[in-house]
């Protein structure tokens, strides 16, 4: 089962929000982190396909299991004809390849196994690159560039489908919510922002306070 927090107002958000999350993020390496999404962005192009089918795999298990917690709290609310997005990666859709992409298609593979939520993974598009913010010391070959999280950079560098959000309850999905970089914050008021009648996060890890 899920463990429950609450995401606070600050200069990027300014609604209280519920999260969910799944287990902690320790750091790379350590025992019991879940290295297993860092092999899953493949940032670098260089993980094999059977560790990255691996790496999807247990990230579709987690889904299956927690999913149905997320909604049957929703539910408890009266929040119900629930959608499900993603926070998009760093950069411009098109600079990744396929097997760059596999998160999101873990998040899609598990919700069509699931009943009472709908798939809106293609809602938010990331069209113009920003930094990628979980690397400290990228190799000479790979261009960070982009802008680091500011207030509103979401809209300013996705296209969002405002349509299949104005009047929506939302169920937003993240890798992992990292405390005090704002870019999960952010994108929740960017899903306000286009009218979105309520937003429940959930991640499948959550770096320590």
């Amino acid at each position: 089962m899920p463990y429950i927090f609450n995401i606070i107002p600050n200069d990027y958000l300014r609604k209280k929000t519920i999260g969910f999350y799944n287990r902690e993020y320790i750091k790379f390496n350590q025992p019991e982190n879940p290295d297993f999404l860092n092999i899953l962005k493949n940032t670098f192009g260089k993980e094999n396909n059977l560790v990255l089918e691996e790496a999807k795999s247990t990230v579709i298990k987690i889904l299956l299991e927690d999913l149905p917690h997320v909604i049957q709290y929703n539910h408890s609310k009266n929040i119900r004809n629930l959608i499900c997005l993603c926070v998009p990666r760093a950069k411009s859709l098109k600079q990744y390849n396929e097997n760059q992409l596999l998160f999101i298609y873990a998040v899609r593979e598990a919700l069509s196994k699931i009943d009472s939520i709908s798939d809106g993974t293609d809602i938010i598009m990331r069209t113009i690159n920003t930094r990628t913010t979980h690397i400290r010391k990228p190799p000479s070959n790979f261009d960070n560039n982009g802008d680091l999280p500011y207030p509103g950079i979401l809209k300013n560098t996705c296209t969002l489908m405002v349509d299949k959000i104005r009047g929506q309850n939302l169920i937003l999905i993240d890798d992992v919510y990292t405390n005090n970089v704002n870019i999960d914050e952010d994108c929740i008021q960017a899903l306000f922002d286009c009218g979105a009648k309520n937003v429940t996060f959930y991640a499948i890890s959550k770096t320590r306070n």
